[in-house]
């Protein structure tokens, strides 16, 4: 039986420990990286190994909309994540609502009912913010006020890590936004990029390729900012499909951040299938490093410009079953195992001097 009331968020490296509802609601945008609106959000919870305590192991959010719909989407969640119960948030401004609070939690509770999984609490916020109140939608009844949301532990854990919580998910989508300067700049240098990773046969220039994208990295996290050319030649050189997945390798590594920042600027820069090959390089990425938000905006990106992108709509199958972010690393080992057989050691601290 799990314990009320107590449940454990984790972090790469520690537990952050959440005992109160309204801390958890507080909590929420740190855990997604915006504020959420008018949203359902549902925490997975997994039973620890021999304690009484239950780990929230996932954490989604969705639009308010269909009760059914919603209840169908979490109970494939759950089964995704072997959930053993979850919690239930309604975030919403408006009054009346959309649809009846007590509608939406029983159409989750009666789905996961299915699969023998509990909804052990419920509750409702109209916004996320230092002083709302919240109050229980099922039994027992609690309510109480929201403490500062960048004050709880978890909105602190982030900034530390180097992260920020943007104010609503529109903001997180700005940062898509096209360039069109810098992608005219890019293309200018496109075709001799072309020509310079064009040479020997068809192993060489993988070769190749995989030596100018992971050098033109590389430089960029030395630099900061990538200039066009060598982003001309990381699209260019990821239109071969086992250069593009020797970019995954660099997931977790000291210079993941550098190609998450590549992969946006050519996300943002390209068009047709190197925008979705980009878009699905920083999909993972972030994905990878538990920013299942900024994935999934990458994702929309990527099958938007390429509906048959091989990698995007894998990794939107996974994202919309919330695949644990940890489940990713077997990827990211395998593109690093596939480049050590090239002959290219990918360390967690430094890339090779290959030019």
């Amino acid at each position: 039986m799990l314990d009320k009331n107590r449940y454990a968020t984790t972090t790469p490296d520690r537990a952050v420990w959440i005992d109160d509802p309204g801390e958890f609601m507080a909590s929420v945008p740190a855990i997604l990286g915006f504020v959420p609106h008018r949203s359902l959000v549902v925490a997975l919870l997994g039973l620890e190994p021999n304690r009484r305590i239950a780990a929230i192991n996932a954490v989604i959010r969705s639009d308010l909309h269909d009760p059914q719909d919603m209840a169908d989407a979490v109970a494939t969640a759950a089964a995704t994540n072997s959930a053993d119960a979850v919690l239930v948030f309604v975030i919403d401004d408006r009054q009346p609502p959309l649809h009846p609070y007590d509608a939406v939690v029983i159409a989750v509770h009666d789905r996961l009912a299915e699969s023998g999984i509990e909804v052990k609490g419920a509750w409702t916020v109209h916004r996320i913010a230092a002083g709302q109140r919240w109050h229980s939608l099922r039994p027992p009844h609690r309510a109480g006020r929201l403490p500062d949301p960048s004050t709880t532990v978890t909105a602190v854990d982030r900034v530390y890590r180097g992260g920020s919580v943007a104010p609503d998910r529109r903001t997180l989508k700005d940062l898509f936004t096209p360039l069109p300067a810098l992608g005219k700049q890019i293309s200018e240098h496109l075709p001799d990029a072309e020509t310079r990773l064009h040479q020997g046969d068809a192993g060489a220039r993988t070769r190749l390729r995989i030596r100018t994208m992971l050098h033109n990295v590389a430089t960029a996290n030395a630099s900061g900012k990538p200039g066009p050319r060598a982003l001309a030649e990381i699209a260019v050189a990821w239109r071969d499909t086992p250069v593009r997945d020797a970019a995954l390798a660099l997931a977790g590594t000291v210079h993941s951040n550098a190609a998450e920042q590549v992969a946006l600027t050519l996300t943002r820069t390209q068009t047709g299938q190197d925008r979705a090959r980009a878009a699905a390089v920083l999909a993972f990425l972030t994905y990878h490093r538990g920013e299942g938000t900024l994935a999934g905006m990458a994702l929309e990106a990527a099958l938007t410009a390429d509906p048959y992108n091989s990698l995007a709509a894998l990794l939107r199958t996974a994202l919309d079953c919330a695949l644990p972010a940890d489940q990713l690393h077997f990827l990211a080992q395998h593109a690093r195992d596939a480049l050590a057989t090239a002959g290219v050691e990918i360390s967690p601290v430094a890339l090779p001097d290959l030019l």
